[in-house]
C-alpha cells in the first residue's frame, strides 16, 4: 500500500496508507476543524488539495479510515459568513 504525508493548513501532519481515494491510519487523528487545505507528498510528488472537508471513518480492521473530499460552493460560502460573524462579535 501506498504511504503519504498529509500536511493541514493549521501544522497538523499525519502518515497514512492510501486505498484509492481513502486515507488509513492506525488511530483517529486530531482533525481541523471546517473547511481546509491540505497538502498530500507521496514522496516524489506533492498536490495540495483546496477547500477539501474530512469524511470520517468508522475504524476497520482496527485501523481508521477517512477521506478527503472537495467543499461544496454552499459550504465555502457558509464558512465564510461564519468567519465574517465571529469578527463581528469580536469587535474587529
Amino acid at each position: 500500500m501506498e504511504k503519504v504525508m498529509l500536511t493541514f493548513e493549521n501544522g497538523i501532519k499525519i502518515e497514512a496508507d492510501v486505498n484509492g481515494d481513502c486515507y488509513i491510519v492506525d488511530e483517529k487523528p486530531d482533525f481541523p476543524i471546517g473547511i481546509t487545505n491540505v497538502l498530500v507528498d507521496d514522496g516524489e510528488v506533492e498536490i495540495e488539495k483546496e477547500n477539501v472537508t474530512i469524511i470520517e471513518s468508522a475504524p476497520l480492521d482496527g485501523r481508521y479510515w477517512f477521506a478527503l473530499v472537495p467543499a461544496s460552493e454552499f459550504d465555502i460560502w457558509r464558512a465564510e459568513i461564519e468567519d465574517a460573524l465571529c469578527e463581528l462579535s469580536m469587535g474587529e
